[in-house]
């Protein structure tokens, strides 16, 4: 027994785990510095033999395999999660490298099984996924409920949608005041019709939470067209679980949520049906999710467009290629003239580097003829250093590895094509994880990811569907983890303030018309007139609100001293919240 016990490869991995897991559970604990080292010693030394007697007595022979790697994966989490000094991505890489380099041995080992030799059931797989889809939900729904409840959602775009919903429930017309600081309807600024399919659920429930649970469901959604297109390109059911995790651990999903509710996320679930339905021949279900794409946005006909194209280049199929061709840009065209002559227009000046002078389709082609290199140029060009294209691409790419680049098929590489015009833009949000613009690019990139996948030899494809779920969930630590920790600890540690505001808020007539800080906005949008103090230059409501809080005392202290000057009177004041009202003459 000591013999086997104390067997020099097998004991130099337990060894390495026990004292991985050991550092795991004390940096967790935050308690390592305080741990005498002969106490530790002792932990470790016990750990190291009940892991040993384990293995022998319990007939685990992956055990120290197991331990080891994931004492590396917990480590390296832990590491990354807690990290807050500079370069924190690069940091992240040398992390990912060393737990790569650690456990690499171990997984290309033909003699190590780890998940690789074990089947699972379809109803466990189906379980897993299950769960992945309600964690995935959760960890949304509290950060982006927490936003809300914490007074952090603001009027661009919670609260103007907010606003929209209540009149959509009143009058079943998606009018807005908040958004242009005018009566208007939403669909003049973007056409998104999609939006209908909620109003059932808000009627029921009108509350903006309703709208940022309602989100949540819709993305992690998405987790069962990944499991039926996994399925469909015959992927083992352990494989499929793994490709579901990848799924609800990638940051994008979740972090895309980070300004609320936003139609875009509409586009991650659909897409990838819309991936599926062409997959499986469902044809007559094809045409009904292109429509739903359609009603998104009137951008979203792009990604049909994207998606044609890869049909006729990749496939041949020109029979639904073209056809989804011709129909994106004729609705592309005709949602344009219609945002143009009867809306505020689209929105082109985020790739106004794109065009030239004359802001046209004729413009991008001179560009594109006469300087090609300047597109190169514009791929790692920087607006704001808080969100440049190399840490995005990073952010988005990492988690794929090298799956995406190896493929049978180069016109698949057209897939990358969202990616790509997220980079072209000179919109700084186009291409920040924190916003919603990036859940396109995730889709096409999945589908991409699956099709290359499902071509590598089986014996390959459980490192790289390791490499996709440590890596995602790395970044997921780093990224997410800390949205979720700061507004659950604001709540926690300020929750009667913020019910104090909210009581405060409800006092407030609901007929009545208010113009409120952008924070603000959302807690009162259940109302027919609300504007944003920002852009509402001249007050004329009944009451106006301002945050007293932090960074925006100084504007609400100088439109406090405007609202007096035209009479208003201060109808309630604390710490958080002043509230004015004009008197009845």
């Amino acid at each position: 027994m000591l013999k086997e016990l104390f067997n020099p490869i097998p004991c130099i991995k337990r060894l390495l785990g026990s004292w991985l897991c050991l550092c795991t559970l004390f940096k967790c604990c935050e308690i390592w510095f305080r741990i005498p080292s002969l106490l530790f010693l002792l932990l470790f030394a016990f750990l190291f033999l009940a892991l040993g007697f384990l293995k022998i007595y319990g007939n685990a022979p992956i055990l120290d395999d197991l331990t080891l790697c994931i004492g590396a994966a917990l480590y390296g989490l832990v590491l990354v999660y807690q990290y807050n000094g500079k370069a924190p991505y690069a940091f992240l890489l040398i992390v990912l490298f060393a737990v790569v380099l650690v456990t690499l041995p171990v997984l290309r080992n033909p003699s190590v099984s780890l998940i690789g030799g074990h089947k699972i059931s379809a109803n466990a797989c189906r379980i897993g996924v299950l769960i992945f889809g309600v964690a995935l939900a959760g960890g949304i729904g509290v950060f982006t409920v927490m936003r809300y409840y914490t007074f952090a959602s603001p009027n661009f775009d919670f609260g103007l949608f907010c606003n929209m919903f209540h009149n959509m429930k009143e009058r079943f017309l998606p009018l807005t005041t908040s958004e242009r600081n005018m009566l208007l309807s939403h669909f003049a600024v973007h056409i998104s019709p999609i939006y209908y399919l909620l109003l059932p659920f808000y009627m029921l429930f009108p509350s903006p939470i309703t709208l940022q649970i309602a989100q949540a469901l819709i993305l992690a959604s998405g987790i069962l067209p990944v499991y039926l297109l996994a399925r469909h390109y015959h992927l083992p059911y352990k494989y499929t679980a793994l490709i579901a995790l990848f799924y609800a651990a990638h940051p994008a999903v979740s972090a895309g949520c980070s300004y609320d509710l936003h139609e875009n996320c509409f586009l991650l679930p659909l897409l990838l049906w819309l991936f599926y339905c062409y997959e499986t021949g469902h044809k007559r279900w094809f045409i009904v999710v292109a429509v739903l794409v359609l009603l998104v946005k009137e951008d979203a006909a792009v990604f049909l467009f994207i998606f044609g194209v890869y049909l006729l280049f990749s496939r041949k199929d020109r029979r639904t290629a073209l056809p989804l061709i011709i129909g994106a840009l004729l609705y592309f065209a005709v949602a344009v003239i219609l945002l143009n002559t009867y809306g505020t227009g689209t929105m082109i000046g985020r790739y106004s580097a794109l065009f030239d002078e004359s802001k046209t389709v004729g413009g991008f082609g001179q560009t594109l003829l006469r300087a090609p290199g300047y597109f190169l140029e514009l791929l790692v060009s920087f607006v704001n250093t808080a969100a440049e294209k190399p840490i995005y691409v990073l952010q988005i790419l990492l988690p794929f590895g090298l799956v995406l680049w190896r493929t049978k098929q180069t016109s698949r590489y057209l897939l990358l094509t969202p990616l790509l015009l997220n980079l072209l833009s000179g919109f700084v949000h186009q291409y920040d994880i924190g916003f919603q613009y990036s859940f396109a690019a995730l889709a096409f990139c999945l589908y991409l990811y699956l099709q290359n996948l499902a071509e590598r030899p089986t014996s390959k494809q459980r490192n790289l569907l390791l490499f996709s779920v440590v890596s995602s969930c790395f970044l997921y630590a780093m990224i997410v983890m800390p949205k979720i920790e700061t507004y659950l600890g604001r709540w926690i540690n300020n929750s009667d303030t913020f019910i104090a505001m909210e009581a405060t808020l409800d006092e407030i007539p609901q007929d009545a018309s208010v113009t409120a800080s952008t924070m603000l906005v959302a807690h009162l949008a259940q109302r027919d007139v609300i504007y944003e103090d920002f852009y509402h230059n001249e007050p004329d409501t009944d009451y106006v609100v301002l945050d007293m809080r932090g960074n925006y005392a100084t504007f609400s202290e100088t439109y406090r001293d405007t609202c007096l000057q035209k009479g208003y009177e201060v109808w309630t004041e604390t710490d958080q919240l002043l509230v004015l009202y004009r008197p009845v003459k």
